[in-house]
């Protein structure tokens, strides 16, 4: 539970570089024409801003915690 809520906490100090990472590679991947890893790292990608805007939804670092104790509680 400790380590769910500090990966949370500190989303955007690790998806963002992740999100760049995986779109750079996809593009890349793409203009090689292999499109199953292409598409992989763009779900990655998509994951990544889904989780930076679910951040920014709840209400950054001081509210991420206390909402995922009361989803899972």
């Amino acid at each position: 539970m400790d380590i769910l809520v500090f990966i949370l906490r500190y989303t955007p100090f690790w998806a963002i570089p992740m999100m760049l990472i995986c779109a750079q590679f996809a593009y890349i991947f793409w203009l090689k024409s292999i499109r199953p890893v292409a598409y992989a790292m763009t779900s990655m990608g998509l994951f990544c801003l889904l989780l930076v805007v679910f951040y920014y939804w709840v209400g950054g670092p001081e509210k991420v915690g206390p909402f995922i104790q009361k989803l899972l509680h």
